[in-house]
């Protein structure tokens, strides 16, 4: 009996001595991916209420960009898409480009959080009250007049507390010595006014966010000139633009020097 009570001793220390059962790892929690950054990327905005060829001249960016890549010595990938304020890409856009005429301009609370988020998180808007022609015609009559319809809307929607609350309230005109007009082309007068008219309107206005220009806004109805190819006093138009596309971009460069074929 001895031995074996020895023997009976000796498994049970033994089973004592085995190291205890690893725990059971829990499974990684599944990552959210945001979607890959689109360098270069100008969003022009589709909203409820926009009409083609009249909110939104369709013409506007993509022949803006066409000037761009033959006009100037940048090397940066730029390209545009249409798409709603909630959409994930406009996160990381160059430029979010918001524009609108008569319309009635219905944007629910993902696309006012989405504008709201986008200037927050470092980017530049260009919005604008456009007309297109009329019969062939410069719209000279309607436009460079402040205080309109979609002005207002503009100016309400930036100060909803989705998007900039209080501060977009503190709309300032834009001087001749401001940096978006020397930002790449050099424009001693300021804006271009081939499209004013007799209008009102003789500067673009601006709201900063932590002393950076995160808002543009014109009556100026640059963007006829961008989306028409023939419209005489286009030129200047084209370089307001450009410069605003190289301010986003500067933007988003953080410091970098911007591509240049220099």
């Amino acid at each position: 009996m001895r031995p074996i009570l020895a023997l009976l001793l000796l498994a049970t220390w033994l089973g004592a001595q085995e190291p205890p059962a690893k725990p059971a790892m829990a499974a990684p929690e599944p990552q959210l991916q945001r979607p890959a950054q689109e360098r270069g990327l100008v969003a022009v905005i589709a909203y409820n209420g926009a009409v083609n060829e009249r909110d939104i001249l369709t013409q506007a960016v993509p022949q803006l960009l066409r000037f761009i890549q033959t006009s100037t010595d940048l090397t940066a990938p730029l390209t545009w898409a249409r798409m709603p304020l909630y959409d994930p890409r406009v996160a990381d856009a160059v430029m979010v480009y918001l524009t609108g005429c008569d319309g009635q301009m219905r944007l629910d609370e993902a696309e006012r959080r989405g504008l709201g988020d986008f200037i927050r998180g470092g980017g530049l808007v260009y919005t604008e009250e456009v007309y297109a022609s009329v019969s062939g015609q410069t719209p000279l009559a309607a436009s460079g007049i402040a205080g309109t319809p979609f002005d207002r809307q503009i100016k309400a929607l930036l100060r909803d507390p989705l998007v900039l609350g209080g501060q977009g309230e503190l709309w300032q005109r834009l001087p001749k010595k401001h940096p978006l007009y020397s930002a790449y082309f050099s424009l001693l007068d300021g804006p271009p006014l081939v499209g004013v008219g007799n209008g009102n309107a003789r500067s673009l206005e601006g709201l900063e966010y932590r002393g950076r220009l995160a808002v543009i806004f014109s009556d100026l109805n640059l963007s006829y000139y961008w989306a028409t190819p023939d419209a005489e006093g286009r030129d200047s138009s084209m370089r307001l633009g450009t410069n605003a596309v190289v301010l986003g971009l500067t933007y988003r460069m953080a410091g970098l020097p911007l591509p240049t074929r220099r």
